[in-house]
């Protein structure tokens, strides 16, 4: 990874952020990512434009292939949310050596925030808020259109490659029938991953801000309801109260489609974590075997 970073770093020129190039010993390395790494870096600003400040840079997982990441869409996506002021802008990226770079914010997620009482009943508001406004922006048909079972067979292939989980291949079948089926046919601009952990709380302005694009497609709103809703293996989930006050708030919920979504995520979800050897093999089969 040092290589790689010193490479970035020669590009500071063409990032137009800062007056003095930052070194290796300014990127300080930012916990949580399940799949990227991100460092946060401080730097002076001479001359005019977005000099100075505070700045996270997020450098691409080299196996974005095989969790099969289109991370033109990703882009796409984040300036669509960006602009109508869902998540930060983007203030440079580049393609070939894979990152960018956006301002840096000071706060947690709400799954870092550890108090009984978040997300407030003013937080699930918001969130409410940005999901209603997210699938309300006009269909870019850049944007890939998400089909359940052609994800699902991605890792699939990565978790076939393993011996140790020959096991499981049994339930593929009749999940990929069970599942693959859109809930409604509704299409959107669709996050794909919005759980409580990639909901970060600005510090100063109290915003609310969606991070992490990268499966973001044209799909089923229920989709991202569920993805908040059930939470997954390793973030939190709301509390049936503030699951009932998050759906109040989006409006016009159809409960059958949604446990439907909330069952396509769970598999897509278990698949994903176990593809990345995060879960074991008796956790996937038990995971399955609700599902079936």
């Amino acid at each position: 990874m040092n290589d790689r970073l010193q490479r970035i770093l020669k590009d500071w020129p063409l990032w137009q952020l800062a007056g003095i190039a930052p070194k290796m010993a300014d990127l300080q390395p930012i916990a949580g990512g399940l799949t990227n790494q991100s460092f946060y870096f401080s730097c002076g600003g001479e001359g005019g434009g977005e000099s100075g400040g505070d700045y996270l840079l997020r450098v691409e997982a080299e196996n974005t292939q095989q969790l099969d990441i289109d991370r033109q869409a990703e882009w796409r996506a984040q300036q669509l949310a960006a602009d109508a002021g869902i998540c930060p802008k983007i203030l440079y990226r580049n393609t070939q050596k894979h990152y960018w770079i956006r301002r840096y914010f000071r706060g947690q997620t709400l799954s870092e925030n550890r108090s009984s009482q978040s997300p407030s009943q003013s937080q699930i508001q918001q969130l409410a808020g940005c999901l209603k406004k997210l699938h309300q922006l006009p269909i870019d048909d850049s944007l890939p259109r998400l089909n359940i079972a052609s994800k699902a067979e991605k890792y699939w292939q990565v978790i076939e490659q393993s011996a140790a989980n020959q096991p499981l291949l049994k339930y593929k079948a009749p999940l990929q029938q069970k599942l693959a089926g859109l809930s409604n046919q509704q299409l959107v601009v669709c996050h794909m991953d919005c759980g409580l952990a990639n909901w970060f709380v600005d510090q100063q302005s109290q915003q609310l801000y969606l991070l992490d694009w990268e499966y973001a497609a044209l799909g089923n709103p229920y989709w991202d309801l569920a993805a908040l809703v059930e939470g997954g293996q390793l973030t939190p989930q709301l509390s049936h109260q503030k699951q009932q006050w998050l759906l109040e708030c989006y409006g016009d919920i159809d409960s059958d489609q949604l446990h439907y979504a909330c069952q396509q995520m769970n598999y897509l979800a278990a698949l994903w974590y176990l593809a990345q050897g995060m879960i074991s093999v008796e956790q996937a089969q038990a995971k399955f075997l609700k599902l079936s």
